[in-house]
């Protein structure tokens, strides 16, 4: 096992970290242990490994204890910060769906999946295809328009809106809500900004309990009533302090909201983010996709294998273990990086040329793989398939506005661009 130097705020490697893929490759390294980060594991093999052994190698990385949400910033809370959390509602947001043991998170998924799949999507209808018109509407007589805040991040975030039942008439104040939470779950924030993002959350919980509430008494047709009925067994959860059978808990649902909200959205609009930029910078692509819409879905592949929305996630050993040849001890902290997994030769030859014809495209691992598979892919999909469907349908000529240098978010949870200014010409 190797060392090297390097942190979560080196910008070099947040902005452009695949020079650093290759040369572990020459040095013929899978597995590399990063001081304060933990053991970054980089080849395929040994990703799928670590991804499919969810017993072994775990998501559970607090112990089930929750998370106050407030950032990455080694900094102490100030005494208005304390005070805030202290008025937290509890929220458990490291058990069940994404990270509890195999059968209580099974069936906890299976709901998620039956709502966010492509089918859910395809029954979205009209209102999927409305909303990404709308969008195009709102600055295709300018045209000009920053892709990120004025179309990627309003829609993945409006249909999860939607899928939970959120009222049309909130669906902007929850985006607000959901930055702050994603905020809180991975940036380095100092305490004035946690003051605002523990308000933010104090009014997301206050909300998403008024609505539990209302759905224990009156459920719709809607995610949220489906997890506020859903019945566990004590023998389905690993700290079970009950028999027979018992219906999730306040905190137990606001956690798995959380974790919908953050997942499914910020992933969704770094994706439409990152192939607007590889359409716009390859012309003679997006008028081969124009002609033929049916190569949409293959060009979202490669968007997804070439630059991974999600770069790594993070688990914990549970006991000892071996990868990549290299003893790895109970309680380390593995770091499953699948953004290099994808750009892995062996699996994807000459991985650093874009191309959407790939035999193999699909397999790369950009939604996981496993049990902790991303439950919203499908619906990934399908949104950016109509996205890009629609705006190569109303848009023509999509270019990069000059004079803009585009720059990722600082950050090791996802790959998003901050802005991204485009020009384009009307088509319809």
């Amino acid at each position: 096992m190797s060392e090297r130097e390097l942190t979560a705020a080196d910008p070099g490697a947040l902005e452009w970290p695949f020079p650093l893929f290759e040369q572990l490759r020459v040095d013929g390294t899978s597995v590399l242990e990063l001081p304060g980060l933990g053991l970054m594991v980089f080849g395929q093999e040994a990703v799928v490994e670590v991804s499919k052994q969810m017993e072994r190698f775990s998501t559970n990385i607090t112990g089930g204890r929750g998370a106050h949400l407030l950032g990455l910033s080694p900094e102490p809370y100030s005494p208005e910060v304390t005070e805030l959390v202290a008025q937290y509602r509890p929220m458990a947001t490291d058990v069940l769906m994404l990270s509890g043991n195999k059968r209580s998170h099974d069936r906890e998924k299976a709901l998620v999946l039956k709502a966010m799949s492509p089918r859910h999507a395809r029954e979205l209808g009209p209102t999927l295809q409305d909303i990404c018109n709308e969008l195009v509407d709102a600055f295709i007589d300018a045209g000009r328009c920053e892709w990120v805040s004025q179309f990627a991040a309003p829609l993945p975030i409006t249909i999860i809106a939607d899928t939970l039942g959120v009222d049309r008439a909130d669906w902007e104040t929850f985006k607000g809500w959901s930055d702050a939470l994603f905020k809180g779950f991975q940036d380095q924030i100092d305490n004035p900004e946690r003051v605002k993002v523990a308000g933010k959350i104090l009014e997301f919980q206050a909300y998403m309990t008024e609505r539990i509430e209302a759905r224990r008494e009156n459920p719709r047709e809607d995610l949220l009533s489906d997890l506020v009925h859903v019945e566990v067994e004590a023998h389905e959860l690993e700290d079970a302090d009950f028999e027979g059978k018992r219906r999730l808990t306040e905190a137990e649902l606001l956690g798995i909201v959380v974790q919908i909200v953050t997942a499914g959205n910020h992933t969704t609009a770094a994706l439409l983010g990152t192939a607007m930029v590889a359409l716009a910078e390859r012309p003679e692509l997006a008028a081969e996709l124009q002609k033929d819409f049916s190569l949409i879905p293959d060009f979202i592949e490669e968007v997804l294998r070439f630059d991974a929305p999600v770069p790594q996630t993070w688990r914990v050993t549970t006991e000892d273990a071996e990868l990549g040849g290299c003893p790895v001890a109970a309680g380390t902290i593995v770091v499953p990086v699948w953004s290099a997994a994808n750009l892995d030769p062996e699996q994807f030859p000459d991985p650093h040329t874009f191309d959407i014809r790939r035999p193999n495209g699909r397999r790369h691992l950009s939604f996981g793989r496993g049990p902790h598979s991303c439950p919203g892919a499908g619906l990934a999909r399908e949104e950016a398939r109509i996205a890009f469907e629609t705006v190569l349908t109303r848009l023509g000529n999509l270019r990069l506005a000059p004079g803009h240098t585009l720059e990722h978010a600082p950050s090791m949870m996802v790959r998003a661009y901050k802005e991204i200014p485009l020009e384009f010409d009307r088509r319809a």
